[in-house]
């Protein structure tokens, strides 16, 4: 059996706001944060990193604490773009909305790791998909309607079209209450898709070439020379076996993961991949094969998914298929393996 992928981790500041949310409806934060192992001198650390497991924790309790069940949707909205760091201060400079989301895809991992934001371009759409890679947590309502909440504001502001909507939004998650639902509704004033296969946005394609208002070609370049200086010493900037594996991960369940989507998503060439691939011993099929075979493991130790969720979080859309594959693994089906760890 694989070792597990390793946990993820995010700035603190993607809790940018937290503080004063709470503090507006007299709760106090201190106490929240410490059930969840952080301190208020930690949380005062914009580059604190807390894992992804610690940052879902304190939104669930703090939408239980303030009985706002879209807490993620509305603290993500009242965020601003430096709570991502140099990211997001690049993303406020950039010319057009096409330069925004290629530079979000190319930094976002300096504000989260193992997250994506990646770009699918078809039949005139646009589709931006925010994915994350942590068995420990591989699906979290409140972190995925913050992140889409926080991107549909930005793009309002940054155009200056307050009243913009996207052609329709996505989540992994299932359909929460109905008032939930009306409340969603309003803020994206689109049609929402739920259970879907992947956190997103539509958009018209053309739509991308909006100008922002806050373009500043010259501050841009010192920014992208500084996200990149940041990218080079990363002490744990993983190799491209870990990129690529990250990627897969994020991708696998919207079903088949090819080469070509994750070679973009490295800004690099299906070839160049398999050639950095081959030189540390992988090639991109077995890849894809072991990423299965470690999460599949992953998510079967999860009480809260179902074998069906579990293969359809490793690209597999029948159980039938999922149960060959577990087998040919490891010589026992997904039921006789959560069995077995019941039993121990």
């Amino acid at each position: 059996m694989l070792a597990p992928t390793s946990t993820t981790y995010v700035r603190m500041a993607a809790l940018g706001g937290l503080q004063e949310v709470m503090r507006a409806h007299g709760v106090d934060v201190a106490p929240l944060l410490e059930r969840h192992g952080i301190t208020l001198e930690q949380f005062g650390q914009p580059e604190h990193r807390i894992s992804f497991r610690q940052l879902g924790g304190v939104l669930d309790e703090a939408a239980l604490a303030l009985r706002d069940d879209c807490f993620g949707l509305h603290l993500g909205t009242v965020q601003s773009l430096q709570c991502t760091g140099v990211l997001g201060y690049a993303l406020q400079a950039s010319p057009d909305l096409r330069t925004l989301v290629s530079l979000a895809g190319r930094y976002f991992g300096l504000h989260q790791e193992g997250a994506t934001v990646r770009l699918q371009l078809a039949g005139g759409v646009a589709t931006t998909i925010y994915e994350t890679n942590d068995p420990q947590l591989p699906m979290h309502r409140q972190d995925a309607e913050m992140t889409l909440g926080q991107q549909v504001a930005q793009v309002r502001l940054l155009t200056g079209q307050s009243a913009w909507a996207p052609i329709s939004v996505h989540f992994l998650h299932p359909e929460p209450r109905p008032e939930s639902v009306r409340e969603l509704r309003r803020f994206f004033s689109c049609p929402i898709q739920f259970g879907d296969r992947f956190n997103g946005i539509r958009m018209p394609e053309a739509f991308l070439d909006t100008p922002t208002r806050t373009s500043d070609p010259a501050l841009l370049e010192i920014l992208k020379r500084h996200a990149e200086d940041c990218l080079s010493r990363m002490s744990d900037a993983p190799s491209w076996v870990g990129r690529a594996r990250r990627l897969i991960a994020g991708a696998l369940n919207g079903g088949r993961v090819g080469i070509e989507d994750v070679a973009q998503a490295l800004a690099m060439t299906p070839r160049t991949l398999q050639r950095r691939l081959a030189e540390e011993g992988k090639q991109f099929s077995d890849l894809v094969e072991d990423t299965r075979r470690d999460l599949a493991v992953q998510y079967l130790r999860d009480p809260r998914l179902t074998l069906t969720d579990a293969a359809f979080l490793v690209g597999y859309s029948d159980l039938t298929a999922f149960h060959r594959a577990f087998k040919r693994w490891f010589n026992q089906t997904p039921l006789e393996y959560q069995r077995q760890l019941r039993a121990n």
